[in-house]
């Protein structure tokens, strides 16, 4: 994600995914109550639920990548294998 920009496939995915399942966020009084903690921790604002769809809508594939490179430094990464030993 950090050297090549996300496909318009990929993030087309990724936006679906995001937009379609945030409802389930908030399918029980519960999880509405978390969320209403949460964005007021976060000082999002009430309105948050209702701009979210649109906020992840207007992602591109050029603000993945700058998030990415700023997130993901792969200097501060460390591989793991897992497996049997030959």
């Amino acid at each position: 994600m950090t050297r090549e920009p996300a496909t318009e496939s990929e993030l087309t995915l990724a936006k679906s995914y995001l937009i379609g399942s945030f409802p389930f966020r908030l399918d029980t009084s519960s999880k509405v109550a978390d969320f209403l903690v949460a964005i007021e921790a976060q000082a999002l604002g009430l309105d948050y639920a209702d701009r979210y769809r649109a906020a992840v809508a207007r992602v591109s594939a050029a603000d993945v990548q700058r998030v990415s490179a700023k997130f993901f430094v792969a200097d501060e990464f460390s591989r793991v294998v897992v497996g049997k030993l030959p």
